[in-house]
Formats: structure tokens, sequence, C-alpha cells
């Protein structure tokens, strides 16, 4: 990427990176590291035009979160603190990575994006 000038970087990471969880500790300290990891490359490779990002979804509908929705009662208590209102689908979520690699995001480095339904806000 040096060599060419230009470049980005899209590190997964997750909700549980910025919102401390008393079930998910351990997790959500492992995904606050690429958060880090990518503040430290932006800094150190921006002036290479390397760029790099976290994107950090909450909740979203897949077999690793299933426990948390399967059930109806508590898929309801989890879309009641979400403003959208509902879980994300997989959909949702990755259409942000093509962003960072686009003329459009090319001013964006050394972030992490949440894909939360608004989450955070509340």
């Amino acid at each position: 990427m040096a060599s060419n000038g230009d470049g980005s970087i899209v590190v997964t990471s997750s909700m549980a990176s910025i919102e401390a969880n008393p079930l998910l500790g351990a997790y959500g300290a492992a995904k606050a590291a690429p958060n880090s990891i990518v503040r430290n490359i932006a800094a150190e490779r921006g002036p290479h035009n390397i760029r790099a990002n976290t994107i950090a979804p909450g909740i979203v509908r897949t077999g690793f979160s299933q426990a948390l929705w399967q059930d109806g009662e508590n898929e309801g208590r989890l879309s009641a603190k979400i403003p959208l209102g509902r879980i994300a689908e997989p959909d949702e979520v990755v259409g942000a990575a093509p962003l960072f690699g686009t003329p459009a995001g090319a001013y964006i480095s050394g972030t992490t994006l949440m894909i939360d339904g608004g989450r955070q806000v509340i």
C-alpha cells in the first residue's frame, strides 16, 4: 500500500468494544483492541495515504448472536433499547465496509463506525 501511495484497511470490531456489558467483559476488551490498533495505523501510515477504520456492529441477526434473539421475548427487550426498534440484518452491516475504500471515504481514517441502529444515543 505504501509503495502505491494509497490503501484502506477495514477491521471488524463490536458495539461491545464501546458499551460495557457484565456478560461480555472479555469479549468487549478483545474487540476494543482493534479500535486502538486502527487509530495507531491511521497515525503511523497516514503520511502514505493509508487509512484504517473499524466497523463496530451492534446486535446482528447471525448464528453467533442467535442466543440473544431466538427467544422472542428477549428479542423484544433488546429491540426496545435500539431507536430503530429492531436487530440488524447482516446486509445492513456489510455495506459500510466499501465506503472506506471509495473516494467518498478517502478522508475517513482512525475511526470506529458504530452500526447499532442508534443504540449509542440512548
